[in-house]
Order: C-alpha cells, then structure tokens, then sequence
C-alpha cells in the first residue's frame, strides 16, 4: 500500500506525513488490547470475550507489522513480500481456537439471530473464496481449505441441528471477523480482473517510433499488451486463467506468457527481449515446470535488447489491450528510462518485460495526487476500490511474478484510478 501512496503522492511528501500511518497503526494495535483488558476485567461474559480481544489484537498485530515492513522497504529501496504470511498465520490461528474451543466444551448457547447473521456471512465468504479458485486468481490451499471450512461452517450453522447449534460466541465471531477480511481480499482480487478482462480494449497499431530518450513530446503514454491464451490444456482455455499460464506458438512451440510494452508517443518504446531463450527444452513436454525451474534457477541477468515497433507487429500482431496514461513527470520518467542500459540486461523475475513497463509507468504518474490535499485524498483513496484493486494486484505480483496478466491487472487499476480522480 505505502508503494502505491509513493507513486500516487511522491516519496518525499509520504516520509513528511509518516507520523499519521504510525500513529494508525500505533491505535489499530492498542485498540484491540485495550478491549480485550477490559473485558477480561469485567469477567468476559459478554459477545466481546477474552478470545476474541486476543484475536483482534492478533490480527491488528499482523496488519501493523505488514504495514510497517512496507514502509520500511519504501523508504529503504527494498521491496519485501511480505502479506501472503499474514493470512497464513491468521489462517493457523483459527485452527488454534478450534482446538481450543473442542477441548474446553461446547458452553455457551448460539442464539437464532446471532446464528442466521453468522451463518450467512461464513456461506458468502466460502463462495467468494471459490471463485477466487475457479476464476484463477489465487489458486493455493488456503482458499480451498477457507472455501470448505467457511461453507461447511455456514451450513453447519444455518440448518436446525440442535447439538451443532451449541457453539461459542466468542469463537464464531472471531471466525466471522477472519472470513469477512478474507471475503474483502478475494472480492477486490475477483471483481477487479473481471473489470480488466472486461475492458474496452481500443486496438490502434501504432506507427513508426524512433528511440529518443532526450525529450519526451507527448503528453501521454501507453502500455500495448500482447497476451496470447493458452491451450495447452482444457483447464487453460477459461479467459481469466489463461492471462497468468503461458501458451504454445503454433509454428515454433515456443513458451510465452505475452508480451508488455511501455511507449511514449514517437520518443520512446520500450520493449524488451532475451538475445537467448533462457527455458531450456522448449519443444518438449513439461513446459509449466521448466518455465517454473528457470525463474528460480536464473541468478545472473542475461544479455537483452530492445525491439522496435514492427517487430512486435510482425511476431505478435494486433495488441489485446491498449491503456492510456497522462504524462505527469516527464524527469522522472527520463531519469528512469536513463537507467536502462543498451543493450540491456534481461532477467525473468527482476528486469522482464512486464516489470519494464510497470516501473516506467509508476515513474510517468509519480506524484500525479502531490499538488492534492493530503488528508482528504488519502481518505478518499483508502474508500476507492480501484486503489484497493491496485495494491492487491502489485502485492500479488511481488509474491509471484511480473507476468503479462499480472501487469494488466494493476494497470487496469491505475487507468480507472487515474480517470477517477
């Protein structure tokens, strides 16, 4: 999230304001605490229990520590993944009151409301969990086993079964709180690649572009994406899966994931390309664990260069998709593009072609909100859903990998963001 607000507002006027983001996490932490002391001094018998103040304080904990690691590696220049831990250990946390609540005894009684609210809240967050699965958005086993759990715990909850419906208070709405964030997450990742797929992709092939990186005459920039679907098996052929997997290129069989570039009007195009296939065994079978293989094996870069524009036509034809962008900073973007070699360097997870183009982008938009209030924008961005879409799509991109698919996602979101605001 703070990499986003840095592009949005600029590195310097985010570290300024950075006593408001401690003192939010500072109240998220000691809120929760706070709550959970008093209830405890009271005795615990209200729906507040002493579990589930020492859940909040758990899950107000981890968001903190998620926060703050990003801040630091804001402002320190390294990025960490760092979110896919938190509902991991959430996730085990769960399990842990489970546990807890089976040895200790089914005491307190569910009443009818209580029981139908809960109910229905864990059977929404299931099917949101499932079509994350389906769609092909996070496919792990902590949405299946959330997916299950959430719908087995719903029915349980909603059908008059007299023995099952004697459950905790307390341990029930810490499920519930869990699922519901979960269904957040999961809503933003679903909807927001849905919105992506189903955007109006004007296609204009572009004409001849010279390399020029001393000035920029364009107000306005683009990213072209090329993003072939995959058939290698019927599992890929649905839309939003075959985004994210590679396809086979009929005459060659080569593997690609599609291909990103980044343009400025006639100045600048930058389209990256490995002079070697760095996926060995291109032509034989186990495609999708050799392309794995590489990217964990590849340490050094490899030698790149830089295509022109007819290249891209001749290899690819028409772009799916087309987004266009405002030029904000031009010296940014300058200052950026000036880092890049020639030839450059190519490498599948830290210099590819999707991250290329993200990163010329962030620097074109950086400090596009800077002339803004800041308290009244970041209120408004933290209630934009296109904002929550982006910093979803950029988390997940650094917990897996800057694919085409991935790019076109947080793009998306920018464009609609940007268009917005």
């Amino acid at each position: 999230m703070f990499h986003i607000l840095a592009v949005l507002f600029g590195t310097q006027r985010l570290v300024s304001h950075r006593w408001v983001f401690l003192w939010m996490g500072l109240i998220l932490f000691l809120l929760p605490l706070a709550i959970w002391l008093f209830v405890a001094y009271r005795g615990g018998d209200s729906l507040f229990g002493p579990r589930l103040g020492l859940f909040a304080l758990l899950f107000s904990a981890a968001i903190c520590v998620a926060l703050a690691r990003s801040l630091l590696a804001q402002i320190s220049k390294y990025r960490l993944v760092f979110w896919p831990v938190v509902p991991q250990v959430l996730f085990l946390f769960t399990l842990i009151l489970l546990v807890i609540e089976i040895l200790d005894g089914m005491t307190a009684v569910l009443t009818a409301p209580w029981g139908i609210f809960f109910g229905l809240a864990l059977l929404f967050s299931g099917v949101l969990a499932f079509s994350g699965i389906f769609l092909g958005q996070r496919y792990d086993r902590f949405l299946l086993f959330a997916g299950i759990y959430n719908i087995a715990a719903g029915l349980v909850l909603l059908l008059p079964w007299p023995l099952l419906n004697t459950l905790d208070v307390d341990f029930i709405a810490s499920i519930v709180l869990l699922r519901i964030a979960l269904a957040f997450v999961v809503a933003f990742s679903y909807f927001g690649s849905r919105r992506c797929f189903n955007e109006s992709d004007s296609l204009m092939k572009s004409g001849s572009i010279c390399r020029d990186d001393s000035l920029i005459n364009s107000k306005d920039v683009t990213l072209l994406f090329w993003l072939p679907y995959a058939n290698l098996t019927r599992a890929l052929k649905i839309p939003l899966i075959a985004r994210y997997w590679m396809s086979l290129s009929r005459p060659s069989g080569m593997i690609s994931v599609g291909h990103v570039v980044f343009q400025a009007g006639d100045s600048l195009y930058a389209s990256i390309y490995p002079k070697i296939n760095p996926i060995e065994g291109s032509h034989s079978r186990g495609l999708m664990s050799r392309l794995r293989r590489a990217c964990n094996a590849q340490s050094d870069p490899i030698p790149g260069f830089w295509a022109m524009p007819s290249r891209d036509y001749e290899c690819f034809g028409e772009p799916t998709y087309r987004l266009d962008f405002p030029l904000v900073n031009q010296d940014a973007l300058l200052k950026r593009w000036s880092r890049y070699d020639n030839p450059p360097d190519y490498h599948l997870v830290r210099r590819n072609c999707a991250l290329t183009s993200i990163e010329l982008l962030e620097s074109s938009l950086s400090g596009c909100f800077s002339d803004r209030p800041f308290f009244s924008t970041l209120i408004r961005l933290l209630f934009n859903v296109s904002f929550w879409e982006m910093v979803h799509a950029h988390d997940r991109a650094w917990s897996t990998l800057w694919s085409p698919g991935m790019a076109l996602d947080y793009a998306t979101a920018a464009s609609s963001l940007v268009r917005r605001f």
